[in-house]
C-alpha cells in the first residue's frame, strides 16, 4: 500500500507540501484539545520574542501552562534544527502551478535564529521545495526537490552534495556523514558530509520518508509501506530488519541508547509508541492526536505536538519516557507542526507561519 504524506497548510496565505523531523538536533541528544487524551503506563520579527500566556487547556493527566513566547512570524517553517546557540528551520515559500498541473515552490529559504532571541538571518534563498534539514558542528543540511544541500553555519554559498529525483527526505547528520531518504527511488542513503558518492544502504519501501533517527551503530526509519512499522540497518550497511511492525503507521522517529520513540498516524488512533532497540515488545506511552513530525526527547521526557483540532487549539505534551502521566506543557491558538528540543526549551513551527518556544516543565 502506498500512502501519501498529508499535505499541510502554512501560513496565512502559503500552501505547502508536508514535513518533519528531521530530527537529527533530538537524535544527538513531542491532548490539551478536543478528542481527549489517555495516558499509559507503559522572515520577520517585530522588536524580537514576544510571549503570551498558555490557555492552559487540561488533559486527562493535567496541565503545566507554559508561557509560549514568539520567536518569528510570517514565516512558512516546516522542518527545525536547534544547536547550543540557534535555531534553524526551512521555509517552504509560496506554490506555484505550471500549466500541466505540476507544482513548484518558489522562495524556499534556510533560516537561522538566536536562541536568545533578534532577527532571523537567511541562510539561503531560491530554494524549490525545501523540506528536511540537520546540523552538525559546522553546517546546515537540508534535502529540496532534487538535491542535498550543504551551508556553513554563519552563511555563505551552498553546495550541492548529491542531486537525483528524489524529493524531500528526512535527512541526519552523524559520526561525519549524511543519511537521508530519497522517496523518487525508495532508498536509504549515505554520504560523507563532505560530499562524495552517495552509498545505497537499503531499501527505504514505500513513502517512509518523514522521519530518520541515527546511532553510532544503526539508521532507523518508518516503514510506509509494508510492516506499518520501523525499520533499521547498520550505518554501514548490511541486512535491513524490522524493529517493530504493525504499530499504526509510525511517522517522526527519535532514539536514545536503550529505545526508539514514534508518534503514530494521526488517526485510528494517533498516540506516541516507545519501542525497545533490542526489538522488545513496543509500549503505548500515550494515545491522542497527534503532529505526522512534531517528536523530541531528553532524558527523562518524551515530547510530542498535538494538531489543533477544528483549527481551535493546538498543544505541546509530555510523557515520561518510562509511562505514566501525560502533561500539556502548552496550549494555544496555534497549529504545530514539527517540534524540537534542547536542554531547556521546546521549539515548533505551526502552520500559522510562527516559530515559537516555551521552556520545559
Amino acid at each position: 500500500m502506498l500512502r501519501r504524506t498529508r499535505q499541510p497548510q502554512i501560513g496565512p496565505s502559503f500552501v505547502t507540501s508536508v514535513f518533519a523531523l528531521t530530527l537529527a538536533a533530538t537524535n544527538s541528544l513531542a491532548l490539551g484539545c478536543q478528542g481527549g487524551l489517555s495516558s499509559s503506563g507503559g522572515t520577520s520579527v517585530d522588536g524580537g520574542p514576544s510571549s503570551s500566556s498558555s490557555s492552559g487547556s487540561s488533559s486527562s493527566g493535567g496541565t503545566t501552562g507554559g508561557t509560549v513566547a514568539t520567536l518569528a512570524t510570517g514565516q512558512t517553517g516546516y522542518a527545525l534544527a536547534v544547536d547550543a546557540t540557534r535555531l534553524y528551520w526551512t521555509n517552504y515559500g509560496t506554490t506555484v502551478s505550471s500549466f500541466d498541473g505540476a507544482t513548484t515552490y518558489l522562495g524556499g529559504q534556510i533560516v537561522s535564529l538566536p536562541l536568545t532571541g533578534g532577527a532571523p538571518t537567511t541562510l539561503a534563498t531560491l530554494q524549490d521545495h525545501p523540506g528536511y534539514l540537520a546540523v552538525d558542528e559546522t553546517n546546515v543540511y537540508w534535502t529540496n526537490a532534487a538535491a542535498v544541500l550543504s551551508i556553513p553555519l554563519g552563511g555563505g554559498a551552498p553546495t550541492t552534495l548529491a542531486s537525483g529525483p528524489g524529493g524531500p527526505g528526512a535527512i541526519a547528520a552523524r559520526d561525519g556523514m549524511l543519511y537521508w531518504l530519497d522517496p523518487g527511488t525508495a532508498a536509504l542513503l549515505r554520504m560523507p558530509v563532505t560530499g562524495g558518492a552517495p552509498t545505497t544502504l537499503a531499501n527505504a519501501r514505500g513513502y517512509g520518508v518523514s522521519g530518520i533517527a541515527v546511532d553510532a551503530t544503526s539508521v532507523y526509519w518508518p516503514d510506509g509501506n509494508q510492516t506499518m512499522g520501523v525499520l533499521v540497518t547498520p550505518v554501514d550497511g548490511g541486512t535491513t530488519t524490522t524493529l517493530a511492525s504493525n504499530v499504526n503507521a509510525p511517522l517522526g522517529v527519535v532514539v536514545d541508547a536503550t529505545h526508539l520513540y514514534t508518534v503514530l498516524e494521526i488517526a485510528n488512533p494517533g498516540g506516541v509508541v516507545s519501542i525497545p532497540l533490542d526489538g522488545g515488545v513496543p509500549v503505548t506511552l500515550a494515545t491522542s492526536w497527534a503532529s505526522d513530525y512534531g517528536i523530541a526527547i531528553d532524558d527523562t521526557n518524551v515530547y510530542w505536538a498535538v494538531p489543533a483540532q477544528n483549527k481551535v487549539t493546538g498543544a505541546i505534551l509530555s510523557v515520561p519516557k518510562t509511562g505514566g502521566t501525560a502533561l500539556t506543557v502548552a496550549s494555544g491558538a496555534w497549529d504545530p507542526l514539527a517540534l524540537v528540543a534542547d536542554a531547556k526549551s521546546l521549539y515548533w513551527t505551526t502552520r500559522d507561519g510562527d516559530i515559537l518556544r516555551t521552556d520545559k516543565p
